[in-house]
């Protein structure tokens, strides 16, 4: 842990080297840009940060929090005390920053100094983003300001992200602000993301669609399938469908069958269905006859139950893939316990069936565990 003394020169190091610049960005809030004193903190800024006297600095309360050594505990303190120099004073605040040894520290006093900041003067806010070096701080930072202007204006913040800022700083952003707009105009903002270049909708579209699956299901699969036919509508489909399933997976198995949609449909519903209740997918897509979907439907139950899922399988013979299905529920349960896994298959009606999974049981462990499979062998 650095001292005090560590600190102070971190300090001065950041106010010498971090001097932020006036961001002119058109069109802001008048009740976002000025701070409560009647002077911006771009004016601060502007000023110079190397003139921030070291004897302004409170960095006992800092050290304090940094001496902690439960982590929970220290980046909730170090969250609470950007929120608090975002507040009061943030440009002394933002000088504090490499005071943090921490890299996950860091961002964690980042993320609320930023945040409490830009609901003030948001120009200076993304200053100081725009000072980071190029990464995940600088991101998540972007990110937060952008997030606090997009609750007032969101097309604002959007236009801003996608023709001022690149790279990683870019699709954080993005995601943030699409997530404010998703909240009171889903249809809007993915209005604005199919205006966009690729990349940016790469980024934004999906997030959207998440959102608006999770409010209103019907109405943004609705949406999605305006889309014109080709791979951005299928893709936007099922970004709908598959956070409808983690939602509401009886709900949106119930549009898959009633739209007679394709079977990679009903592959994400099911596969998603089965990560909450792998039974009640299985029986759906059983009693649905879908017996391409039963494939990832057991290879998901498999991964959390094995044995479970062999023996619904066996008590559910018949499907016109029963053998695929065994052996691929068979070799999920021989990754965990290969001696029981090969017991079930040697226990396999169909001989050609039960020599194959056998066989590829056999030779995974022998790969993995070449004596523990020599001894099984000898006890046979």
């Amino acid at each position: 842990m650095r001292s005090s003394h560590t600190a102070v020169i971190t300090g001065i190091a950041l106010a010498a080297g971090f001097g932020l610049g006036r961001w002119t960005l058109p069109g802001l809030p008048p009740s976002v840009t000025t701070a409560p004193s009647g002077h911006t903190a771009s004016d601060k800024l502007s000023s110079g940060l190397g003139k921030v006297a070291v004897s302004q600095l409170n960095l006992g309360t800092l050290t304090t929090a940094l001496q902690s050594m439960d982590v929970g505990q220290r980046q909730r303190s170090l969250a609470e005390l950007g929120r608090e120099w975002g507040e009061r004073d943030p440009v002394q605040g933002w000088t504090m920053l490499r005071s943090i040894p921490g890299l996950a520290d860091r961002q964690s006093f980042a993320e609320t100094l930023i945040e409490a900041w830009a609901r003030h003067d948001l120009h200076a806010a993304l200053g100081a983003c725009g000072s980071l070096p190029a990464g995940e701080l600088r991101a998540v930072a972007f990110a937060k300001a952008a997030s606090v202007w997009a609750r007032q204006s969101p097309q604002q913040a959007a236009d801003f992200a996608a023709r001022d800022l690149s790279g990683s700083a870019r699709s954080s952003a993005l995601v943030a602000i699409v997530q404010e707009w998703s909240r009171l105009e889903p249809q809007s903002a993915a209005a604005w993301c199919l205006a966009q270049s690729e990349n940016v909708q790469s980024h934004a579209l999906p997030e959207v669609l998440r959102f608006w699956a999770n409010t209103d299901p019907q109405n943004a699969v609705q949406w999605a399938g305006t889309l014109p036919e080709g791979s951005r509508r299928t893709s936007a489909v099922e970004a709908v469908v598959s956070e409808w399933a983690d939602q509401y997976p009886a709900e949106a198995a119930a549009w898959v069958q009633k739209t007679k949609s394709p079977a990679a449909l009903a592959e994400t519903v099911g596969q998603t269905w089965a990560a909450s209740d792998p039974e009640a997918a299985a029986r759906w897509a059983f009693q649905a006859g879908l017996s391409e979907t039963l494939l990832p439907v057991l290879a998901t139950w498999a991964a959390a139950d094995a044995k479970a899922a062999f023996n619904w399988l066996t008590n559910h013979a018949g499907t016109d893939n029963g053998d695929e299905l065994q052996f691929v529920v068979l070799q999920t349960w021989g990754n965990d316990d290969p001696a029981a896994a090969l017991a079930q298959a040697q226990r396999l009606t169909n001989p050609a069936a039960r020599e194959k999974t056998v066989q590829a049981l056999l030779a995974d462990w022998q790969e993995r565990e070449p004596e523990a499979a020599a001894a099984w062998l000898r006890a046979k």
